[in-house]
């Protein structure tokens, strides 16, 4: 297995956990925001309770692969495409602009994380620790700003 100078800094176990938590939170948003009735407008809510709706049926099938897909970033890849397809999926069918924009935001953060799985080659010792930075800090404001519109409570 080849081996990174970014090794020390983000190590396989912390990339692991990483991964299970953002695969976590992509989960509690989308059960969350199915169950959701309080956002600010109900323009926005009904977004919300739209783009929900269209993500309460990727929740059960993310539960049961993210132990498998932990094992291999080729893996998580796969998995990080088909959760960022069905996020822009819902999110073309919501037609405010704020949550849209929002979800599609999350939608690209997804697709650049599947993109640093996938370059590095099956092996969690090959990710780009910078990438994995920029794009992981990416993917935490894009969940906030989904957070701040549809309500403080869903990554809880």
């Amino acid at each position: 297995m080849a081996t990174s100078a970014h090794t020390d800094t983000y190590g396989e176990n912390t990339l692991m956990t990483f991964t299970t938590k953002t695969i976590s939170a992509l989960a509690i948003t989308g059960i969350t925001l199915s169950a959701l009735v309080g956002c600010a407008s109900q323009s926005t809510a009904a977004a919300c309770l739209s783009l929900g709706a269209d993500l309460a049926p990727l929740q059960a099938e993310l539960a049961e692969t993210t132990a498998a897909s932990t094992s291999d970033t080729d893996k998580l890849a796969d998995m990080m495409s088909k959760v960022a397809k069905s996020y822009s999926e819902a999110a073309g069918k919501v037609s405010n602009e704020e949550v849209r924009a929002a979800a599609n935001g999350l939608t690209t953060a997804m697709e650049d994380l599947a993109q640093v799985y996938r370059d590095a080659d099956g092996e969690f010792m090959n990710i780009d620790s910078e990438k994995i930075g920029t794009v992981t800090e990416g993917m935490t404001e894009d969940l906030t700003a989904l957070s701040d519109l549809c309500g403080a409570d869903f990554m809880q």
